[in-house]
């Protein structure tokens, strides 16, 4: 278990620490299941994970076929769930223990995971669809950085191909590595030869504070976990995300 100090000095230090390997790897050496890569309550990650796959269900209804690229894939775990659709993954990420269980955890050649970095993308219209989770907000520390993560996706996707983004985008205190408001975001992608669709916010910020940090009982995150869903569908989804669902096509 990770040192409740240890990840307040990380967060204080965050735009100089979540933006490097010995981070992931120093989680995933400490913690267990989905907190590698997310929170450390997770009760509350298996919440999140559920929707999020809810969320992604209707967008990728079959992806026979379909090559797919999971950008930042530290465990795999969307890699395996977009490879049991039928799509040949291969899972990109920075990090070496995290790939080590992305490797134990999967079967067979598909997923096949790398090391190697976002800002050196090679290729051109390799992919029908590129996956993103929590990965390019804690990569990238400016705009200039963005936009290079944005054009090499651009490149990398095939004519009509499509972009999943699901990012923690903030400008307030709530922000990781990169720090821009949404509207911003979305305009770099758009600048870069992206047709943006409609912007879907999940995980209500304020319950997610009381509940991410430490393992609460089950049936207390549950409790919270919902409480806050319902807010956030009072507000029509407009208000109060933590993360952001930005889909987009390659025209």
């Amino acid at each position: 278990m990770m040192n409740i100090w240890q990840m307040l000095r990380d967060r204080r230090n965050r735009q100089h620490v979540y933006n490097q390997p010995d981070f992931w790897n120093r989680k995933a050496q400490a913690l267990q299941g989905h907190a590698v890569s997310m929170w450390a309550n997770n009760h509350l990650n298996d919440l999140y994970h559920e929707e999020l796959l809810q969320l992604l269900e209707p967008e990728i209804a079959n992806l026979n076929g379909h090559n797919v690229l999971d950008l930042g894939c530290g465990t795999g775990r969307f890699s395996r769930w977009l490879a049991n659709r039928g799509a040949t993954v291969t899972g990109i990420d920075f990090a070496e223990k995290p790939l080590e269980i992305a490797r134990a955890q999967s079967d067979g050649d598909n997923p096949r995971y790398q090391q190697g970095s976002m800002f050196e993308l090679s290729g051109q219209g390799e992919y029908d669809l590129i996956f993103a989770c929590a990965s390019i907000t804690m990569a990238c520390g400016s705009g200039d950085e963005l936009r290079k993560v944005a054009s090499g996706i651009h490149r990398l996707l095939r004519p009509g191909g499509r972009m999943l983004l699901l990012e923690p985008v903030h400008s307030s205190f709530l922000h990781r590595t990169l720090k821009m408001d949404l509207q911003s975001f979305v305009r770099v992608f758009t600048e870069a030869g992206f047709a943006c669709l409609p912007v879907r916010q999940l995980y209500f910020w304020p319950m997610r504070l009381v509940l991410a940090y430490f393992q609460l009982p089950r049936w207390l995150t549950a409790f919270g976990y919902h409480a806050g869903d319902a807010v956030m569908r009072l507000s029509k989804d407009r208000w109060g995300g933590d993360y952001k669902a930005v889909f987009a096509v390659r025209p």
